[in-house]
């Protein structure tokens, strides 16, 4: 399983917490970051679970997975492996998930590439 930081993080009071988006998929655990294009691709690689979101109120616990979560659709970014990189395309955007254990400069190079297809 691929492990990262939730990026949830309540405030001193208890009464806020960042979400970050993360998806569970094939045993492991990917982190989100929202493109504003659409990520082209017919083909599937399966269903995984959408973060959901506990950001306010006094037990605000930031990104959970649980019976509310999503399920999304994935399909693959063209010449990333899977075990890198997946997408979900909603609407006039996509949401690119990374692999808790890509390194940023390849994460970097990913969403450099996106921009010429």
């Amino acid at each position: 399983m691929f492990l990262v930081a939730t990026g949830c993080d309540g405030d001193s009071t208890g009464s806020a917490a960042d979400c970050a988006v993360f998806l569970e998929w094939d045993g492991g655990l990917y982190e989100g970051i929202h493109v504003d294009q659409v990520v082209d691709s017919t083909q599937t690689l399966g269903t995984g679970q959408v973060s959901s979101c506990g950001d306010q109120g006094p037990e605000a616990r930031g990104a959970y997975f649980d019976d509310s979560s999503a399920s999304v659709t994935l399909r693959p970014v063209r010449g990333v492996s899977a075990t890198e990189a997946v997408v979900v395309t909603y609407g006039s955007g996509s949401t690119l998930y990374f692999a808790g254990d890509v390194p940023g400069d390849r994460r970097d190079a990913i969403l450099a590439d996106l921009r010429f297809h």
